[in-house]
């Protein structure tokens, strides 16, 4: 019977007949209707039709309202399937829209604390052994032609005043009580129909805030763990591509508005339980498929700055230790070869602008705590994994001059002492031999180009003393005996007199001489001294204590104890070495070498 008939047949309905249930049931001639089509009146001519609306029956006073109920029907028997239940909105005409279907809960009563009717889609309960529960699909409807097709949006409800919004929750289904896994959730931009067009988009985007209030976060969780299991993964890829280039992830703080600073990105690896080691962050370079491709870049770029600010910075921190244990490492390592060159690693500060200077590139080792040691920094030559091969270079090499520009400088500076410590040492080693000579350590200056050009000069530069201390000395081997030895050659002829005339500055490191002869006049001797010019010898400073015996055992070395005082050995350029002879050197015959280091 359908509605429009309802004066027909209004005659034969019994609307007050009680099922026992606590609400009226609409019969027809005492059987409860089923299996009907309920119709709005169709409109006049210039008239919308009437509405079709299925109502539950009000309650009495304090009693609940009776449920509207659309119900597909059930099979008699066997296997069919039960009865669809569809609401779907009329079909529009000409240039008309469809009209929409609502599934909306009832508004809450006035009081104070009344909520609004929640709506429920459920899928249908599965109620054989392995039976799948039913899906639940809601799409927006097919566009034609050029019409995009409709939108699907699930929101929340608004709030009022002070309240917070409705959220939307997307959950998978539990899993069963034993091993079931939960269901999955998920949501996919529309594939493209057919030729060149582009997939949908996903967007997870959280609400605008309002005035001076944040934006609503967006977070992506992964399911927390068992009691002994893992926490679920979170997986972002970009779409694989059968021929072009697969899809991009990109993540993007927000912008600052105004001088506001941008928003940060920090991925952080998951924090580790009582005893266990904190998550893992790992940012890898996309593996070829097959063939001869390049493996996938990886790039920490800072931002850009923009007109007078700086460029944003990048930076690769360890994570700091514990109270008792060690900081974490930071590796940077470029990719091993199976049969090809290694990959360079290349650390290079940025370019300067207009007459800038270029950044500089700094490699610090970390600082050691209350009482430990700072960390060392290294530079390491690969090691050849068999064979024959060399072992790899360690080049430092300043940047090269531009136009009349010079050259950058190369500089291999010690740490400083603490208060009392003593500054770092600078050592310069070759590598020991296993078999085969050792190798030569090689200084050399640059070589002067064009015209008439100098050579550059190779400056050895001991460090100064402080007060009284003894200045830094260039060595040998370690020996503090010198590096420029003076011989004086006598005979019994030998007078008073200087025998060498300082061009620079020199301090005397050795006196020791030997008789090859032994004088026969009775006792003779010489002492040394040091004299600047128009000053005789003899007036001069005496470079030791005592003197050097020319009648004493022939073939028999005299070693002269030297002056304690620092400025009594030390010459000025112009200062002159010589000699003062007491005795008669009757038959003498030796030599005495004296041995000096510049300075």
């Amino acid at each position: 019977m359908a509605f429009s008939d309802f004066d027909t047949h209004i005659s034969n309905l019994d609307v007050n007949s009680a099922d026992g249930s606590g609400g009226g049931v609409l019969k027809l001639n005492g059987t409860v209707i089923s299996g009907v089509t309920t119709s709005g009146i169709i409109g006049a001519s210039g008239s919308p039709g009437g509405n079709a609306t299925v109502t539950g029956g009000a309650g009495a006073a304090g009693q609940t309202g009776g449920g509207a109920v659309i119900l597909g029907g059930s099979p008699a028997s066997g296997n069919a399937a039960g009865g669809v239940a569809s609401s779907t909105g009329g079909a529009g005409s000409g240039t008309g829209a469809g009209g929409a279907a609502s599934l909306v809960g009832g508004a809450s009563g006035s009081g104070v604390t009344g909520n609004g009717g929640a709506v429920t889609i459920t899928g249908g309960a599965a109620l054989s052994t392995n039976g799948t529960g039913g899906a639940i699909t809601e799409t927006g409807g097919v566009g034609k032609g050029s019409g995009v097709g409709g939108a699907y949006s699930a929101a929340g409800g608004a709030a009022d005043l002070t309240g917070a919004g409705g959220a939307t929750a997307l959950t998978g289904g539990a899993g069963g009580s034993t091993s079931g896994a939960g269901g999955a959730t998920v949501i996919a931009g529309g594939a493209g129909g057919g030729g060149n067009s582009v997939g949908g988009l996903a967007s997870v985007t959280g609400g605008a805030g309002h005035g001076s209030s944040a934006g609503g976060a967006a977070s992506l969780v992964g399911g927390a763990a068992g009691a002994t299991g893992t926490g679920g993964a979170i997986s972002v890829t970009g779409g694989a591509a059968a021929a072009g280039v697969g899809g991009a992830i990109a993540i993007a703080g927000g912008a600052g508005g105004g001088a506001n600073a941008g928003g940060a990105i920090t991925v952080t690896g998951g924090a580790g339980g009582a005893a266990g080691a904190g998550g893992a962050v790992a940012i890898a370079g996309g593996v070829p498929a097959s063939s001869n491709a390049a493996g996938g870049a990886v790039s920490l770029t800072g931002g850009a700055g923009s007109g007078s600010g700086n460029g944003g910075a990048s930076s690769l921190v360890a994570g700091a230790a514990g109270a008792t244990g060690t900081g974490g490492a930071v590796a940077i390592t470029a990719g091993a070869a199976t049969a090809g060159v290694g990959g360079a690693i290349t650390a290079t500060a940025g370019a300067g602008g207009g007459a800038n200077a270029g950044g500089a590139v700094l490699i610090t080792a970390g600082a050691g705590g209350a009482a430990g040691t700072g960390g060392a920094a290294s530079l390491v030559g690969g090691a050849p994994a068999s064979g024959n091969a060399a072992g790899g270079a360690v080049a430092l090499t300043g940047g090269a001059g531009s136009g009349n520009g010079a050259g950058g400088a190369v500089t291999i500076t010690s740490g400083a002492a603490g208060a009392t410590g003593v500054a770092g040492a600078i050592a310069i080693a070759v590598g020991a031999a296993t078999a085969g000579a050792g190798s030569n350590v090689t200084i050399t200056g640059g070589n002067g180009a064009g015209g008439t050009a100098a050579g550059g000069n190779v400056n050895l530069v001991p460090g100064a003393a402080v007060s009284t201390g003894v200045p830094g000395e260039i060595q040998v081997n370690g020996s503090t005996a010198g590096i420029v030895p003076i011989t004086l050659n006598y005979i019994s002829t030998l007078v008073t007199q200087a025998i060498f005339t300082a061009s620079r500055a020199y301090r005397v490191k050795d006196i020791t001489g030997r008789t090859r002869v032994a004088g026969g006049g009775g006792a003779c001797t010489i002492a040394f001294f040091k004299a600047p010019s128009t000053t005789a010898i003899g007036s001069g400073t005496a470079l030791h204590t005592g003197s050097f015996n020319l009648v004493g055992t022939a073939d028999t070395n005299q070693q002269l104890t030297l002056s304690t005082t620092v400025a009594d050995v030390t010459l000025a350029a112009g200062d002159s070495i010589g000699y003062v002879l007491t005795g008669t050197a009757t038959n003498a015959v030796g030599s005495v070498t004296i041995t000096l280091v510049p300075v």
